[in-house]
């Protein structure tokens, strides 16, 4: 459709530094042509320090001085063994699990991202939870009816005493093997999910 605004826009979140996506564009136009942009590389480099959190400057006119505030809350994590790392980069928690003790709530909005190998079917892999609200996220595998197709993916099952429980998945995978890497994306904005499961590659090892 003609509009006043000659350039579309779309904000992607939650793209990972160092990865390559690939993004397409369809549509109609008002008489009925086909739009088709084809499938878009993309390549991410975040090129931005990588800050918990910005400053935020505030001028005091009365004082002539500027407040500085940074609305940051951290939470360290302890584990219940001695932590390993997989290839120096990846916290092993085949035999082991971290816990955030600190007091949590969720903000009305929030976004949650995590890297997951050697997943296992049907166990918790992560739960989120305070007094209002709990999450938890597991992986599931299932044959389609269609066509009999072996095919997995990611459940997140919603509970609170407040609102009625929800179930959701993600877009059917193919089954997992033990060295592929998974980013999931659980974002939660205007009382809606988003939940999505990224491959990123698969492991040379596990060491």
């Amino acid at each position: 459709y003609v509009t006043t605004n000659d350039s579309l826009t779309y904000e992607f979140l939650g793209l990972m530094d160092d990865s390559t996506y690939y993004v397409r564009g369809t549509g109609k136009t008002q008489n009925g042509i086909e739009i088709d942009t084809d499938y878009i590389y993309i390549r991410v480099n975040y090129v931005n320090p990588s800050f918990f959190s910005h400053l935020i400057l505030e001028n005091v006119p009365n004082s002539g001085s500027i407040k500085i505030g940074s609305y940051l809350i951290t939470s360290e994590g302890e584990t219940i063994t001695d932590v390993k790392y997989i290839q120096d980069e990846y916290v092993d928690l085949r035999n082991n699990t971290v816990v955030f003790k600190d007091d949590f709530t969720f903000p009305d909005n929030w976004t949650i991202g995590e890297r997951l190998c050697d997943i296992k079917k049907n166990v918790p892999l992560m739960i989120i939870s305070d007094k209002n609200k709990d999450i938890t996220l597991y992986y599931r595998e299932r044959y389609i009816h269609e066509n009999g197709l072996l095919k997995g993916f990611f459940e997140l099952k919603t509970e609170s005493p407040l609102s009625c429980n929800a179930v959701h998945n993600t877009d059917f995978i193919d089954p997992i093997t033990p060295y592929d890497l998974y980013t999931i994306w659980i974002q939660y904005k205007n009382d809606t999910f988003d939940f999505r499961a990224i491959y990123i590659r698969t492991l040379e090892s596990l060491d």
